[in-house]
């Protein structure tokens, strides 16, 4: 069943956020919820595709404008069209709907990954961590290590998802076009969405590698020194460059393309004496 959760509420942002900042929320929502990073863990995996209801909502300025006249009342009986039931959904199927936004670079209902490697190069996920200092380390300014978790290519399949020494083989669902062709709206209009069975690949695994499980991704665990600048306010992130996931597997198997960035959040410790207003120190 679809949520009845305030849409806002789920994505943690203002109802006047703008189209750029709900993208970034649920980004990083996606990214902490993933089934990937939370294995067999439902309650991440209802999260995950709550998230994805709600975005696919909010990103939608007509949606969004009837709900935040009706509610999920408005949604349901007031002509718009009803959405996807993500609860129902493989949340595989979900990212390949928003390839978009993890870097993939095709349509929120495009072409799969064949379509997203013609357009451009392939960009990775961002990724997200939080580091902890004092009052002291906002006055001077810091180094700080940091450790996080992302997915790498399998080494062991360089990222094909197949066992060592087998391939994988055309999809039939799609003859190898990585998307299928779907009527909505009692067949009204035609849309074209990643096929279900590859999710975009053209390609389907058979015999899967025992290292990966046939994701052609494995989690690693990483670490790094970060320099905090001095001034830097509590919430307030620093980006690494390069740090992040390397692109989706759909779009690039082997890892080839740009890989995302890290986003260090500074949460700051409260001092017993002093306090921060803008960019003076007060005493209690």
């Amino acid at each position: 069943m679809p949520t009845t959760r305030d849409y806002y509420e789920i994505l943690s942002v203002e109802r006047t956020a703008d189209g750029e900042e709900i993208k970034r929320a649920y980004r990083r929502l996606a990214m902490k919820y993933h089934p990937d990073r939370n294995p067999g863990d439902s309650e991440a995996e209802a999260k995950f595709k709550e998230c994805a209801e709600a975005y696919e909502v909010l990103s939608d300025d007509s949606r969004r404008k009837v709900y935040d006249q009706y509610g999920h009342d408005g949604l349901r009986g007031r002509g718009a069209p009803a959405g996807h039931d993500f609860s129902r959904m493989n949340v595989d199927d979900i990212f390949s709907m928003f390839n978009d936004i993890f870097g993939g670079g095709g349509g929120g209902f495009g072409g799969g990954a064949r379509g997203a490697r013609q357009r451009g190069v392939a960009r990775g996920y961002d990724l997200e961590t939080e580091v902890e200092i004092t009052m002291r380390d906002v006055l001077d300014g810091c180094e700080r290590e940091v450790e996080f978790t992302r997915l790498d290519v399998c080494q062991a399949c360089e990222g094909s998802g197949a066992e060592p020494g087998t391939k994988p083989e055309t999809c039939e669902t799609c003859a190898g076009r990585g998307h299928v062709i779907q009527q909505g709206f009692g067949g009204m209009f035609r849309m074209q969405t990643a096929c279900p069975h590859c999710r975009g690949r053209g390609e389907v695994v058979k015999n899967k590698c025992t290292t990966c499980h046939g994701k052609g991704r494995e989690p690693k665990k990483r670490s790094l020194n970060v320099k905090i600048p001095a001034g830097i306010r509590d919430g307030q992130a620093v980006r690494i460059g390069g740090e992040g996931e390397p692109p989706p597997v759909e779009v690039s198997p082997s890892g080839t393309g740009v890989r995302g960035d890290l986003h260090v959040v500074v949460r700051v410790e409260e001092h017993d004496l002093f306090h921060r207003e803008g960019d003076h120190l007060l005493m209690e």
